[in-house]
């Protein structure tokens, strides 16, 4: 249960820990470290500081020696053309004065080769971007993050409301014996078929089955009535065909059936009726339906710009293994013949079962990791960056903060994000899409200002 969200219930809680001492303390005091690692342009100014400092030494140097011997040779003359240094005639103090010019002229070439209008130019090339991405649905918390992004390697991308809509569509339906198309239509459905899935589905929640990957067998999740359901469904080889050929299409599966009781064999008493057993044998299937959540429109065009630039986005996901492997197909993040490499698709346990050093040996070749944890995410970006990658990271949750604060470019969601989640991050993307992170306020538009930095730089 490590990780997972009350979503709904009643229950008794017992507080065993405050403050730091909880789960949600330890993430705000990991994030609250500042590592004080500077940016790639920073490191890129910084390295051209030191050059032109040293270039700029030497020539003060060369010079300072030219001058000096050009003095005491008598070839250095005064406004009237009379040598200033006479060897016997020319007084110390006169001499000593010569010197100091010529020092004074050698400091000066020292601090005319030091740029001092470059940290403004780049400030303000920074800020017209972020002013610009602003319109872009893409707001950006740090000044540095403008340009960081410019450099990045790759992206780790959630799926769920980031790749995918995060809205649930039923896309194929089995009612009554029948595949039915589209899956809404009622066409033909007899009245008290369809007032039975009205009354079934307005009464109870939703269950999913997948393929488990030890065993092979099918897994059913959900409430402990709709795994009977579904379970029940499961022994009907007929039935399990339908499952098993929507599950190869990535898609959740949900049984409806129903059984008729004796009204004088169910509680009448609201307290009894919460303790009591509902039947959940001899139960008739309704319908089988499959459900996925689609993926964002231009994403697919989002992802090949990305890769286009030189940047590989990979897609971390809690989903199941085949669930992830077919969205990162549709999105283009899996190309055709990828998911047969090996490491391209991984578990999230799987990833953490190996030793750090075994995982630098590998990481550049993931492309999707299914079953993941915020741990997980973690330890990829920690991986990744060891490998030299400059890593971006998106996330909407308080356990993303510390990928989010640990990566290089931390892009938390405006409207499904919490809190904890945007203040680990550097660019909050508005609209939580991750075409927003790729249209003119993206990846392009960061490459630009990239570009522009250095524009300014080389004048």
């Amino acid at each position: 249960m490590s990780g997972c969200k009350v979503a709904d219930g009643y229950g008794t809680m017992l507080v065993t820990a405050v403050g730091l001492n909880t789960e949600w303390g330890l993430v705000m005091a990991t994030i609250s470290e500042d590592n004080g690692e500077e940016t790639p342009l920073q490191v890129r100014l910084n390295g051209v500081a030191t050059f032109i400092g040293k270039v700029g030494l030497a020539v003060a140097v060369l010079v300072f020696l030219i001058l000096i011997i050009r003095f005491f040779t008598g070839h250095t003359e005064d406004k009237y053309g009379k040598p200033m240094f006479k060897a016997g005639k020319t007084s110390v103090g006169d001499a000593f004065n010569g010197i100091v010019k010529i020092f004074a002229i050698a400091v000066t070439i020292v601090v005319v080769a030091v740029p001092e209008g470059l940290p403004l130019a780049v400030t303000l090339t920074l800020a017209y971007s972020m002013r610009k991405m602003m319109a872009d649905k893409a707001l950006v918390r740090r000044l540095s993050a403008c340009e960081t992004m410019g450099s990045a390697t790759t992206i780790c991308s959630d799926k769920t409301g980031t790749l995918t809509l995060n809205q649930m569509t039923v896309v194929k339906a089995f009612i009554a014996g029948e595949s039915r198309e589209p899956p809404d239509t009622t066409e033909g459905l007899p009245p008290v078929i369809q007032a039975l899935l009205v009354e079934g589905i307005s009464q109870n929640t939703t269950g999913s089955v997948c393929k488990s990957k030890g065993s092979g067998e099918m897994e059913v999740t959900g409430s402990p009535t709709e795994k009977a359901i579904l379970s029940w469904a499961l022994k009907v080889d007929e039935n399990k065909k339908i499952i098993e050929g929507m599950a190869a299409a990535t898609l959740r599966c949900i049984a409806f059936a129903y059984r008729t009781c004796d009204l004088h064999n169910v509680p009448v008493d609201e307290e009894q009726r919460q303790s009591w057993q509902i039947p959940e044998d001899n139960l008739t299937l309704l319908a089988i339906v499959g459900i996925k959540d689609p993926c964002r429109p231009n994403v697919r065009e989002a992802v090949h710009i990305c890769q286009k630039a030189g940047v590989k986005v990979r897609m971390v996901t809690g989903d199941n293994i085949y669930t992830a492997k077919a969205i990162a197909t549709e999105c283009g993040i899996l190309q055709p013949g990828e998911d047969t490499e090996q490491y391209a698709i991984i578990e999230g346990r799987d990833f953490r079962s190996y030793s750090e050093d075994e995982r630098l040996k590998f990481v550049d070749k993931i492309c999707v990791m299914g079953r993941s944890s915020p741990t997980d995410k973690l330890y990829l970006v920690q991986a990744l960056r060891k490998r030299g990658h400059v890593v971006a990271v998106t996330g909407d949750g308080t356990n993303d903060a510390p990928a989010l604060h640990e990566a290089d470019i931390g892009l938390s969601m405006g409207i499904q994000g919490t809190e904890v989640a945007k203040e680990s991050s550097d660019i909050i993307i508005l609209d939580d899409n991750f075409a927003s992170v790729v249209k003119f306020g993206g990846v392009v538009q960061f490459m630009q200002t990239f570009r522009n930095s250095f524009s300014f730089n080389s004048l």
